[in-house]
């Protein structure tokens, strides 16, 4: 039986095979949650097991493109990745990488008895590799300042950098004339079919409407936005469609001067 020894641990139970091998395990923080990931090291072997708290679930390890571990585990679509430095490590969790820490693996020892088969690391898929995050923050803020209708934040619409009023009343968004104008010309945005909008007092008038490719807010890109189109000189409105994208929590905080998202 092939088991893998760890200090102040209960003795894990990898594969049926006394040889010594070596191993390793990395203690990880995910918000509250203490988390063990460990891996067998040798050359004969891709088994891991993640910890936690609810017992031991098996999985397989294998060298992530650019450096570090990902950890696949085998019964769900989890997947972990514990990054080479400590502050760039991740878990796919619903479909969605989450920041986390990991202090980085430290050796532990493991006995084996049969030899093993011949060894090919697997390579990790392109469309699983975790994006990487400079002390990654559990949620995002950004600045705002203030001005006299309210919160502005700086977005980049296409690759026009403006600031926008963030509008929390509003379900779409608007983009100034010249603004639509250049995202048009740059090919970054197309005309759409006018709308008719109702205003204060009931009064209804015809806006013209535009599709832009890309709105990016905070690093968080969201596509193919509609907005419409108001005239040069007027607030453009941030509304909770683009907000919402970006996640379905956020605040203004004004005590901070930030736009937080959780």
């Amino acid at each position: 039986m092939k088991t893998l020894l760890l200090a102040g641990a209960a003795i894990i139970a990898l594969s049926t095979t006394a040889q010594a091998d070596s191993g390793f395990i990395a203690h990880c923080q995910y918000h509250d949650k203490s988390i063990e990931v460990g891996m067998l090291a040798d050359q004969n072997n891709n088994k891991a097991f993640v910890n936690a708290g609810a017992g031991d679930v098996m999985a397989t390890h294998a060298p992530a493109p650019g450096g570090g571990t990902m950890v696949w585990e085998n019964d769900t679509p989890t997947v972990w990745f514990v990054g080479p430095s400590r502050g760039h490590s991740s878990v796919k969790l619903n479909g969605k990488w989450r920041p986390m820490q990991c202090g980085g693996f430290q050796a532990t020892s493991v006995a084996t008895n049969d030899p093993a088969p011949a060894y090919v690391p697997p390579a990790a898929p392109a469309d699983v590799a975790p994006p990487t995050y400079a002390s990654a923050p559990a949620s995002l803020r950004l600045p705002i300042t203030f001005g006299n209708s309210g919160a502005y934040v700086a977005v980049s619409i296409g690759t026009i950098a403006a600031n926008m009023l963030v509008d929390t009343g509003a379900t779409g968004m608007t983009v100034s004339e010249s603004i639509a104008d250049s995202l048009i010309a740059n090919g970054q945005a197309t005309e759409a079919a006018a709308e008719m909008v109702g205003l204060a007092g009931g009064v209804k008038r015809e806006f013209r409407q535009v599709d832009i490719s890309s709105v990016t807010v905070g690093g968080h890109v969201v596509t193919n936005v509609h907005a419409g189109v108001v005239p040069d000189g007027s607030d453009m409105l941030l509304g909770l469609g683009v907000l919402a994208k970006v996640s379905g929590k956020f605040a203004i905080n004004v005590a901070n001067s930030t736009l937080d998202f959780d």
